[in-house]
């Protein structure tokens, strides 16, 4: 699934970021790579909100549509 379809509090892991070199290399810097859980603070109208490594960041629209998440991220670790 598509960052863009979680909801608001929801913990997700991010599976894989899409998009050019460039690009990919941007949201590494930012903490935004495969492996990565994060928590959705503010997704209702704008930009998406992510807590992430004890910090907060701001993600538009389409930036958050090229990142595919998982959910239920604790069921898997049991």
């Amino acid at each position: 699934m598509q960052l863009t379809e979680c909801g608001i509090g929801e913990t997700v892991r991010v599976v894989a970021v899409m998009g050019c070199e460039r690009f990919r290399n941007r949201l590494a810097l930012r903490g935004i790579a495969p492996g990565q859980i994060c928590t959705v603070v503010s997704a209702a109208c704008g930009p998406i909100v992510l807590a992430v490594d004890g910090g907060t960041l701001a993600l538009g629209r389409g930036m958050a549509a090229h990142i595919t998440v998982e959910r239920n991220i604790d069921e898997k670790s049991n």
